[in-house]
């Protein structure tokens, strides 16, 4: 009875507000999705303000993790393609988060109830700075992402980093929130609903202004691969000189087009690289033969302290036959790619967790991997024009790739390897993260996947090339050096920061609170209605 209770309340009142914030919930996960929808997120989070804003301070949070969690499993589905444990896991912690937001939301509420609508988009994005810090980070789901295909909209990205343009989603939300209060006359309600008109029509205004006709025309031909490989093909020990042979095929179109800089996607080569001589000698040959230098996605491994480390890496392969040293990618994918914290938490690591799980080998779950993080960016150089490689998941990271491109990166390169969503909805979202950066930066952006998308895009995130998804082929167009330097570029992530810094601040207070309620001492709020 108690297990059918927390499904089914039988208090109608809890039953009908879950019942919405299921369906408000899916309504915010379909803003993420290719349909062009993005415009669900103006209004899929007033209704849960207004649900969640009386509550008490646990019933905001189960309230905020329910709506937050039927967002996350609708939106990324996808993540269960490539591990189920990692995807409960993500979702999971992604979910308390956004539950502990709402539960401050009300917390401030109890106290002062336009202060708590007026600092909510400040928490919000407070919050989505604080999910790119550290192992467990997990930035994909940040509210601007669901504007991208509006690219008059997310011009404005330029001035606040991506993060600006949640703060502008919110506030939206915030204005249709108490546009929705019962206790309002009809004039004010009006009001309220005509300035998140403004308020959301204003960036594509600028943008409409910001954005020229055309750009000018890039100089640099640079040739991206997609060889359309399944993971069973790439990873069959039997298929391997296939995979090199269709690879090789294609970089050689590519140099006879006049590409001065060829990208095979991310572990596109499935082997260790640098330690397997019989690839290397013919890549060797092969580079000299093209004229033109090869990214190359791969594999590496190290010793350390007695055991054998992995890492996603790439590597540059001179025209003249000479490997760079390889980029080990720096930002992982939690219980995907790596055990967070798995230095300090050994018990996470998969070679640990096979010992006494032993359903993992036996069915062969797909569980997460023990890759290492690299320790530093490196910045690679073909035709005088200069680029670091970023790998898949590094690309949904703002301040990351701004910060690439501050140690003397001239455009945006990224690989990646995005057959393991299959035909999802997250290829789609990781193509649209990656026009984002180009529009913060105001950079030429080039993206090399296994199965697609492949394309590039210039500084304003307009596609200029690319090719269809799941077929193979070498994609050969002109980019070109980044001029224009953006002010998200110069200042970085300014509102983000402060945000954040008033979160954790608000966090703090609150935290406080709690214990000197514990010890019996009470502190008086400064204003109890408004």
């Amino acid at each position: 009875m108690q297990i059918k209770n927390i499904f089914w309340p039988d208090d109608v009142v809890v039953r009908t507000r879950r019942l919405e914030l299921v369906f408000w919930g899916v309504v915010l996960a379909f803003a993420s999705f290719p349909l062009k929808t993005g415009w669900f997120a103006w209004i899929a989070l007033a209704r849960p303000l207004v649900l969640i804003a009386p509550l008490g301070a646990r019933g905001a949070l189960r309230s905020g993790f329910l709506f937050a969690f039927v967002a996350n499993c609708v939106a990324l589905y996808w993540i269960g393609y490539v591990t189920p444990p990692g995807a409960v896991a993500t979702i999971a912690i992604l979910s308390l988060y956004s539950g502990l937001i709402f539960a401050m939301f009300a917390a401030i509420y109890r106290r002062h109830k336009i202060m708590a609508y007026v600092v909510f988009p400040l928490l919000w994005v407070g919050l989505e700075y604080f999910r790119a810090m550290g192992e467990l980070s997990f930035p994909w789901t940040d509210l601007a992402y669901t504007q991208a295909y509006y690219l008059n909209f997310i011009q404005l990205a330029s001035v606040t980093g991506a993060h600006g343009l949640s703060f502008i989603v919110v506030i939206t939300n915030v204005l249709v929130a108490l546009g929705l209060r019962p206790d309002i006359f009809t004039e004010k309600r009006m009001a309220y609903f005509l300035a998140a008109a403004v308020v959301i029509g204003a960036p594509f205004a600028y943008g409409w202004i910001e954005t020229p006709a055309y750009t000018e025309p890039p100089e640099v031909r640079i040739g991206l691969l997609q060889g359309n490989f399944s993971l069973s093909e790439k990873w069959s020990n039997e298929n391997r000189d296939e995979v090199f042979r269709v690879y090789d095929s294609l970089a050689e179109s590519a140099g006879k087009q006049g590409a001065k800089l060829i990208v095979w996607p991310e572990t596109a080569a499935p082997v260790y690289m640098l330690y397997d001589r019989r690839y290397v000698l013919d890549r060797t040959r092969r580079a000299r033969s093209n004229g033109a230098p090869n990214l190359i996605g791969t594999m590496h491994a190290d010793f350390y302290d007695g055991r054998r480390r992995y890492y996603n890496a790439a590597v540059q392969l001179s025209s003249e036959g000479e490997f760079s040293t390889p980029y080990l990618k720096r930002k992982l994918v939690p219980f995907a790619e790596q055990a967070p914290y798995q230095d300090l938490l050994p018990f996470l690591r998969r070679d640990f967790l096979e010992k006494y799980l032993t359903f993992i080998k036996t069915y062969d779950v797909q569980w997460w991997s023990d890759f290492r993080p690299g320790d530093s960016t490196i910045i690679l150089e073909f035709d005088s024009l200069k680029y670091a490689p970023l790998i898949c998941f590094e690309i949904a990271y703002p301040n990351y790739v701004r910060e690439s491109l501050h140690r003397g990166a001239q455009f945006i390169l990224t690989i990646t390897n995005d057959t393991w969503f299959k035909k999802s909805a997250g290829p789609y979202q990781h193509e649209r993260i990656s026009i984002m950066r180009a529009v913060e930066n105001r950079s030429w952006l080039a993206r090399a996947a296994n199965s697609g998308f492949t394309f590039i895009a210039d500084p304003y995130g307009r596609i200029t090339e690319r090719l269809p998804w799941y077929t193979r082929g070498a994609l050969v167009g002109e980019i070109d050096r980044r001029y224009e330097k953006s002010m998200y570029y110069r200042h970085g992530p300014v509102l983000a920061k402060l945000c954040f810094i008033f979160t954790l601040l608000t966090g703090f207070f609150f935290i406080i609170l709690t214990l000197s309620a514990k010890l019996g001492l009470r502190i008086e709020p400064i204003h109890k209605n408004s």
